[in-house]
This record gives C-alpha cells, sequence and structure tokens, in this order.
C-alpha cells in the first residue's frame, strides 16, 4: 500500500484537478529517496480549493497554519502569504498522525494552466504527475540541498531511459 493512498484515492474520488509534484513525483520517476510528505498542485480556481480542502479535511488533515476555506479561496490572501510570508505551499497535517504531510501550493511555483501531466498507476490509483522536464524545472528553481541531489538522480534516470 502506497503512503499516500487515501490522499489520492479521496482527491480522485472529489474530481480535485490536481497533480502531484516534488519528492513523490522523482520517486514514481525511478529516483530512489524518501519523502514524509506528498507535494500537491491544484487548480486554484475556487470551486477546486473548495473541492481538495473538503476532501483533505474529511480524511482527518488539518492547515499547519490557521487557514480558513474562504482564506484560502481569496487570491489577494494567498498573494499576500506569497509576498509577505515568502509562503510556497500551505501545509496539511494529519490529526491522528502527524507525520503524514500534504503540501499543497499556492501559486508561487508556476502557473498550474501550464502544467504537463503523466498519469501513472498506483495501487490502481490514477495518479498525475508533472511531467518530467516541469519536475526537473521546478528542483532547479527550488535549488535546495534535496532537489539538487534529486536533480542529479533524474538526470541519471533520463540516461538510462534515453539508452
Amino acid at each position: 500500500m502506497f503512503y499516500y493512498e487515501d490522499v489520492l484515492r479521496a482527491l480522485n474520488r472529489a474530481r480535485v484537478d490536481y497533480v502531484v509534484f516534488g519528492g513523490v513525483a522523482a520517486i514514481l520517476y525511478g529516483i530512489h529517496r524518501s519523502t514524509m510528505d506528498i507535494d500537491i498542485m491544484i487548480d486554484l480556481e475556487s470551486k477546486n480549493i473548495t473541492k481538495f480542502f473538503k476532501a483533505i479535511t474529511d480524511l482527518g488533515y488539518s492547515p499547519k497554519v490557521p487557514v480558513t476555506l474562504e482564506e484560502f479561496t481569496d487570491p489577494k490572501i494567498r498573494k499576500t502569504w506569497i509576498k509577505d510570508k515568502n509562503m510556497k505551499v500551505l501545509s496539511f497535517y494529519h490529526k491522528k498522525d502527524n507525520y503524514k504531510m500534504v503540501d499543497v501550493s499556492i501559486g508561487q511555483l508556476m502557473n498550474y494552466a501550464h502544467v504537463e501531466k503523466k498519469i501513472f498507476k498506483i495501487s490502481g490509483i490514477k495518479v498525475p504527475v508533472i511531467a518530467f522536464e516541469q519536475l526537473v524545472k521546478l528542483k532547479k528553481k527550488a535549488g535546495r540541498p534535496q532537489d539538487l541531489i534529486d536533480l542529479d538522480e533524474l538526470r541519471r534516470v533520463k540516461e538510462l531511459n534515453d539508452d
């Protein structure tokens, strides 16, 4: 069983327009590493945010910072989070299992309308994952030590697949 299978099933059931990126996406493309969270990018249209918020909170997740659905759906408020707090994601933690974290992009990483998806099947679940080249671009942009390690591993995976 995949650690975040319940999250993916709930998002699909709620018909949330989303894509997996970050460490889980890198793992799905073939690199060997572990991660405790799952990074999700969603269409930030109000109805989609509402579907996401309901699906995730119904599973027992809460925002790590005190944020209401109304605040999350407000583009002006999200812009202040980005500008004033340098926020990139809104983190949700599971109330009973604090190690389970879902990080959802609030719009700073890339325009969702330009996201390309590749569908992976995990435990019978269709999972939309950010396209390989876009994942590489996000990892370069982030530039954190783990992202740089992931970049090296992703390059190796690409070389192996190109051969």
